[in-house]
């Protein structure tokens, strides 16, 4: 009867914290990955490397994200109702599973946060300074006020 009872109170904190979560909007970041065929990638393991970046465990209802492998590496989409957020292909083909983990996690955050590079340090480059302005053209000099042989003003420096 206990564990009857004790069981009957798990689900019915787990039902409770799923019913906050929906009313919030929100939703575990696992639920809102779509992970394709890969050779190490779990589901479970991006999504914690994901909510280190993001210091949070729990994502927005609306935001959607598909990983799957391509034949360059790791292909991740993460959109916002349908809206394209940021797209990556990474190229780690050869690369251990568990930096794979942390790479496709990290560009996913970013996607989502974009204040996170910055935050790392990582700030996107400044945009490059306007051009100078043009110098303006020297009016050619007035052959009857030049006296002859003389240089006409701006010709040679002082």
């Amino acid at each position: 009867m206990t564990k009857v009872l004790l069981t009957a109170a798990l689900l019915l904190l787990a039902s409770s914290a799923s019913i906050a979560h929906a009313a919030e909007g929100l939703r575990p970041i696992e639920e809102a990955i779509t992970l394709g065929a890969h050779r190490c990638l779990e589901g479970g393991k991006l999504a914690e490397h994901v909510g280190m970046w993001l210091k949070t465990r729990d994502l927005d209802t609306r935001l959607a994200i598909e990983v799957a492998e391509t034949p360059e590496g790791v292909r991740f989409v993460v959109r916002r109702e349908g809206t394209v957020l940021g797209e990556r292909t990474l190229a780690v083909r050869d690369v251990a599973c568990p930096e794979i983990h942390a790479a496709v996690a990290l560009g996913i955050a970013s996607a989502i946060d974009a204040t996170l590079l910055v935050d790392l340090g990582l700030a996107p480059p400044r945009p490059p300074e306007p051009a100078p302005p043009a110098p303006s053209p020297t009016a050619a000099p007035d052959p009857a006020t030049t006296p002859p042989g003389a240089a006409a003003p701006g010709m040679f420096p002082p």
